[in-house]
């Protein structure tokens, strides 16, 4: 078993709320199983019976709609630490695809019924998967308004901000480059832009002396920059979670 992947799961549920040792093993207990996956995979197809969700243990993963005229949309990117299934898990089929973007992907699937007994024998970890199901939505939202009405530009170095914090928030430094596996294609179906526009995209925001990237990876070399350009404002990323720490709130 890799050792990265279930570290990743537990910090960013300690990113909510403080854990115990066994409400710990109760998340690793989602990640026995392993499936490997290469490059462009296909982990099931949009509309196929939803039997189990997922824990990415490394690697990245996009959820895919595909249209009927043949182009696509990269509706969101699962990252390390990341649960994928959670929007899915009261419908009887899956309302996207699942596809791995990186290299190399390993993600750990765990039935309705586990989750369901996890439920029961924690409140708390009941508490953070809603928390974390609330600020998944917050990111949809988010990136709705982006594609809606920002350039793309905009939206391309807001993604890349989104990204780095959300890398943050499982001790991923993202001083230095950082694993970006993603391509022009898969940009263009996450950001509404064409392939074309992306790579003029990236190439200014190269130029501004914004960032560096090269062959998978990402350099932010101005982040505040970045983040001002972007019109970055990370607060849908930080949900409120007093509430998760027994910490009284005034009404």
């Amino acid at each position: 078993m890799n050792d990265d992947g279930p570290n990743c799961l537990v910090e960013k549920f300690r990113g909510y709320t403080e854990l115990d040792t066994w409400e710990a093993e109760l998340l690793n207990s989602l990640q026995v199983d392993e499936q490997h996956f290469e490059h462009n995979a296909f982990v099931h197809a949009d509309g196929s019976r939803t039997v189990r969700l997922y824990v990415v243990r490394s690697g990245w993963f996009a959820s895919i709609r595909d249209l009927a005229d043949g182009n696509r949309v990269v509706l969101e990117v699962a990252l390390p630490g990341d649960v994928i299934g959670l929007r899915d898990v009261t419908f009887r089929q899956h309302m996207t695809a699942l596809q791995c973007l990186s290299k190399h992907g390993i993600i750990c699937p765990f039935s309705k019924v586990h989750l369901h007994e996890l439920f029961r024998k924690s409140v708390k970890l009941t508490e953070t998967f809603f928390a974390i199901m609330s600020r998944e939505h917050a990111q949809l939202v988010e990136r709705m308004v982006t594609v809606a009405r920002r350039d793309g530009l905009r939206r391309l170095a807001h993604f890349i901000m989104e990204t780095a914090v959300r890398l943050e928030g499982i001790c991923i430094d993202v001083k230095k480059s950082f694993d970006f596996p993603v391509d022009q294609v898969d940009l263009a179906d996450l950001t509404g832009l064409s392939p074309v526009h992306v790579s003029r995209c990236m190439t200014d925001l190269r130029n501004r002396g914004l960032v560096r990237y090269s062959r998978g990876l990402m350099h932010i070399t101005d982040r505040e920059g970045l983040a001002e350009l972007a019109e970055f404002n990370d607060a849908f990323l930080k949900p409120d979670i007093q509430w998760l720490r027994a910490i009284d709130i005034p009404d």
